[in-house]
Formats: C-alpha cells, sequence, structure tokens
C-alpha cells in the first residue's frame, strides 16, 4: 500500500473535529521484487476481496482533491492532523484462514523507499514513512519493521501526528 497526500491550512472558522478520512488501497507488490510492483490484486489470489487494515486521517478542516484524484488535507491554524492505522484483520489467520498469514520477511527490502536488505529483516510487516517538506525536500524514510506484531484485530494505533508537506506510507507485507 502506498499512500501520499500534502497538507495545506484552511481558512479560519472550518470544524476539524468530526473528519475522518480512508487513505491508500492494496496492491500486489510482486514475489522478490523489492515491492516495487503495482498489480491489481485479481480473483484466484488469496489476497482477493479482503483487506489488512486501513489507514485514516482525522484533525482536518477540509479536503480538495487535484487532476489526479490526490487528496489535500486542508487544516486551520491549531488544528493536528493525526494519521491512525486500523488492523482489520488477524494476522495468523488472514480473512478467517489459519494458512494464511503474514509472514517474516527475513530478507526484505523495498525498492520505492530504497531500503536495502537489513539483517533483521522486515518483521511481519514494515511501514516507511517518508516527508517531503512545503519546500519539497525529500526526508529519509523512517523504516518501522515489525510493525503488525503487537496490534489487535480492531484496534485502531495512532501513528502519527502530521505536519505540513507530504507524507508518503508503504506497508509492505509478504
Amino acid at each position: 500500500m502506498h499512500v501520499g497526500w500534502p497538507i495545506r491550512h484552511a481558512p479560519r472558522g472550518a470544524d476539524s473535529s468530526s473528519q475522518r478520512y480512508s487513505l491508500g488501497e492494496a496492491v500486489n507488490a510482486g514475489l522478490d521484487t523489492g515491492y516495487a510492483e503495482n498489480n491489481t490484486i485479481k480473483d484466484g489470489d488469496p489476497h482477493f476481496g479482503w483487506r489488512l487494515g486501513r489507514f485514516s486521517v482525522t484533525g482536518f478542516t477540509s479536503v480538495q482533491r487535484d487532476s489526479a484524484d490526490h487528496p489535500t488535507f486542508l487544516k486551520t491554524s491549531g488544528d493536528q492532523i493525526t494519521l491512525w492505522f486500523n488492523l482489520e484483520q488477524d494476522i495468523n489467520a488472514l480473512n478467517g484462514d489459519p494458512i494464511l498469514t503474514i509472514f517474516d520477511d527475513k530478507n526484505g527490502y523495498d525498492e520505492r523507499m530504497q531500503q536495502q536488505r537489513e539483517k533483521e529483516g522486515f518483521g511481519r510487516g514494515a511501514l516507511f514513512v517518508r516527508q517531503t517538506n512545503y519546500e519539497n525536500d525529500q526526508g529519509k524514510p523512517l523504516p518501522y519493521t515489525n510493525y503488525l506484531v503487537g496490534i489487535e484485530r480492531g484496534s485502531r494505533r495512532r501513528f502519527s501526528s502530521l505536519r505540513r508537506g507530504t507524507m508518503r506510507l508503504p506497508l509492505t507485507t509478504r
């Protein structure tokens, strides 16, 4: 899942208290390709017809979409835009099937985030966070390996308070 969006300031007086916006979509990123592919999950794929979880954003005032349908979250002074992840599956029995699990990716690497193979691997789900600030300076990706371990199904985890700029968040699993 690769997600990116910019954050800008909105006009005064807008309400941010009840807004929630879901982000991202699952894709088949290939097998041993550094999660570089962007293939549709098709019928016959064990991942077809269900989702692992969902990212969402709260604390914004409104959303604008560009011509490519990418969202821009607008906020007023004092608002705190927050990113959440809600795990919808048991990682030991995905889609209710105990044979289908999130594996420990001991040899993982991510081409898009330019993350090389690590001695410890990616574990059971790796989340990479890379911010590009409002001046278009791209930061170094921050890896969160073994990300899905310790999150219970149905729980919502506050991940981060977001700053002005663009965030890119691939969650990679094997």
